[in-house]
């Protein structure tokens, strides 16, 4: 067996084995912190979002729509984390950030649960919070691992 093959059995192997556990509410999973205020998250505007990157409020709305982009809605309105875009110029969202929202939207539709994931402490992270890990492209796998992992929880 290749050594992407044994990674890949390696990975199913874990998600079975979670699957298996008795599941419980996203918010459970998802609000581990609650010391974290939503609110409080660094953010932008649909509007000040399309400034930085560039694009059109429409495009937004459509990536928004099909859930390439993790927004909620804040006492202030809908907001657009800013933890999910690169640092660069021009700024772009992170591609793992849509990997994620894959993999956690089909279990978690309100989007409040679905930013709250990525403000918890995660056990597969060594307890940080998977916005912290977004800026680590080497910790982008075991960061879609962790929500594998819970999705399946879930699932």
């Amino acid at each position: 067996m290749s050594v992407e093959g044994w990674e890949q059995q390696k990975l199913e192997d874990e998600i079975q084995a979670v699957t298996s556990l008795a599941s419980g509410s996203f918010r459970r999973i998802a609000a581990r912190s609650p010391e974290m205020d939503l609110d409080e998250l660094d953010g932008y505007t649909v509007e000040e979002a399309a400034r930085l990157l560039n694009r059109e409020v429409t495009a937004i709305h459509g990536d928004l729509a099909a859930r390439r982009m993790l927004v909620f809605e804040s006492e202030d309105g809908p907001a657009l984390p800013a933890f999910q875009f690169s640092d660069g110029a021009p700024a772009a969202v992170l591609p793992v950030v849509a990997q994620i929202l894959d993999v956690l939207g089909p279990v978690c539709i309100d989007p409040r649960t679905l930013t709250a994931w990525f403000v918890a402490p995660k056990e597969d992270l060594d307890h940080r919070r998977p916005m912290e890990c977004l800026s680590t492209p080497e910790l982008h796998d075991a960061i879609v691992l962790a929500a594998r992992r819970d999705a399946a929880r879930l699932a």
